[in-house]
């Protein structure tokens, strides 16, 4: 089972330098502080976090399409505690489930988390980059990204590797947040702006102990543009409107509305 870190040994110096792509003010803010970020963010809490509403409603209206495209091999990447499990283990055909997160601690406790029945699928965890998937070029029938591009400072890299190991026929599902998301106003007049529709964002912490993390927005061009080579929609690129209770800190501590694109590709 991979070891965490625990929480006195989490500093900005001893964060491995893997999952951080370079920002234009590195200076002021190093890649390993946003590391270092969500491996606190990972070593709270004992338990499992819910799947999301809005992946689950999402990941059950393509249901039909993943029982026809019968995948053996899926990849779930940015697998965190591993809440999406249970529901990608339920898919008939498939043997191999690949969960892959850049964070130590979300990878030892997604380990923690695993369903002791795993319905004859073999289950894995492993720590690496999305930049960099450690897997052999067509070799992954299904990929899930949910929850992932919103906090990269660019996700064209992200989804050219989700491209190189699925197999043609092969499924990406994503929810990228939309720049139409409330969030994206409210961050304008609170957080840097470090690109387009991407910010980088300091919670409140008299502590120091939460550092900054990325949110990201994206806009219907600019996916059309990053899935135009090697994939088709599947599925209209639609923006779809969820409600999240409380995430609890340092994210929204109430009740808060997201607006999601719907992403569903096939790999040509």
């Amino acid at each position: 089972m991979p070891m965490r870190i625990k929480d006195e040994e989490l500093t900005a110096a001893n964060m491995p330098a893997v999952g951080i792509s370079s920002l234009p003010n590195d200076e002021a803010v190093p890649p390993a502080a946003l590391r270092l970020f969500w491996e606190r963010f990972w070593l709270r809490g004992k338990g499992r976090y819910q799947l999301q509403a809005n992946t689950l409603e999402l990941l059950t209206e393509v249901r039909p399409h993943l029982v026809s495209l019968a995948p053996q091999r899926a990849l779930d990447v940015g697998c965190g505690d591993g809440r999406n499990i249970d529901f990608l283990q339920g898919i008939p055909s498939l043997r191999v489930l690949h969960g892959l997160d850049f964070s130590l601690n979300a990878v030892a406790k997604a380990a923690r988390n695993m369903p002791a029945n795993h319905n004859a699928v073999s289950v894995s965890f492993e720590v690496a980059e999305c930049t960099r998937l450690p897997f052999s070029d067509e070799s992954i029938d299904l990929v899930l990204a949910c929850d992932l591009l919103n906090h990269l400072d660019g996700c064209d890299d992200a989804c050219h590797e989700c491209a190189r190991v699925l197999r043609p026929g092969g499924l990406l599902i994503a929810n990228p947040l939309s720049e139409s998301d409330p969030g994206a106003e409210e961050l304008r007049d609170s957080s840097m702006l470090i690109g387009s529709n991407t910010f980088l964002v300091r919670p409140e912490d008299p502590d120091g102990r939460y550092t900054a993390y990325i949110m990201r927005f994206a806009t219907k061009s600019e996916l059309v543009s990053t899935f135009a080579e090697g994939f088709d929609f599947l599925l209209p690129l639609i923006e779809r409107e969820r409600f999240d209770p409380p995430h609890g800190y340092p994210f929204r501590q109430e009740a808060h509305t997201h607006i999601y694109w719907q992403v569903v590709c096939q790999r040509v």
